[in-house]
């Protein structure tokens, strides 16, 4: 008899337990604030040239410097792209617009389409037509 009584005692035990104890769940950050919480360095570029023939299509990865480009999305809307590494330190600076699938700047970087959006990484690809055939560019952001 003892031991259905301490099974029941010890499962009324765990069950008054609260999560009052448990660190709180870090808040969930929407879209807007990920891109805005600091600015986005330019990491990697890769562009895929797709044959007319259907055949393999074209690699290339870009060599990108640390640093050479910087773009730093306000959440009033407003976006820049530094290259802090060029003579004269070139800003662009201009609008942006972010939805579910897709970021534009009227800046010339820092747009497409958002593969990834997350704390520390930005993928954006871009889709073209190109004389070959489709054509596309994935540029890597990190924090």
């Amino acid at each position: 008899m003892k031991k259905p009584f301490l099974s029941l005692l010890a499962l009324a035990a765990l069950a008054s337990c609260s999560k009052q104890n448990d660190p709180p769940a870090p808040p969930t950050l929407s879209r807007t604030e990920l891109l805005t919480a600091s600015p986005w360095k330019l990491t990697a570029q890769r562009e895929v040239l797709t044959p007319p023939s259907g055949g393999a299509a074209v690699v290339t990865d870009y060599p990108v410097v640390a640093g050479a480009l910087v773009v730093a999305y306000k959440t009033d809307g407003t976006v820049s792209a530094n290259r802090p590494l060029q003579q004269g330190n070139p800003v662009a600076g201009g609008i942006y617009a972010l939805t579910d699938s897709t970021l534009w700047t009227n800046v010339g970087a820092g747009s497409g389409i958002v593969r990834e959006l997350t704390a520390h990484r930005l993928v954006l690809v871009d889709k073209w037509q190109g004389p070959t055939g489709p054509s596309q560019r994935a540029d890597v952001y990190l924090h």
